[in-house]
């Protein structure tokens, strides 16, 4: 998926699940829902590289920055996401 990076994380969230609605029992029930996973950038610190729901703009964290500096050539600038879900919403 293709995002700006000035989305906040409701949004981030949002366009998230609706790429997944389909897989979804319920259709995408994700108004107010709260936290429904975990948003981490491949190639980090397992630590640090988990974005945060409460950045205004979590696409701009310092991971995401090292991500696309190590993007090598050949290709447009990307960066891998993992989502993990929360256990309960799973």
């Amino acid at each position: 998926m293709r995002e700006e990076r000035t989305l906040s994380w409701d949004q981030l969230q949002q366009s998230i699940l609706s790429k997944l609605y389909y897989l979804m029992l319920n259709g995408s029930q994700a108004q107010n829902a709260g936290l429904l996973f975990k948003v981490r950038v491949v190639g980090g610190s397992a630590s640090y590289s988990y974005l945060s729901p409460q950045d205004g703009h979590p696409l701009f964290h310092p991971a995401v920055d090292r991500a696309l500096k190590l993007c090598g050539p050949g290709g447009p600038p990307h960066v891998k996401l993992v989502i993990e879900w929360e256990h309960k919403i799973k």
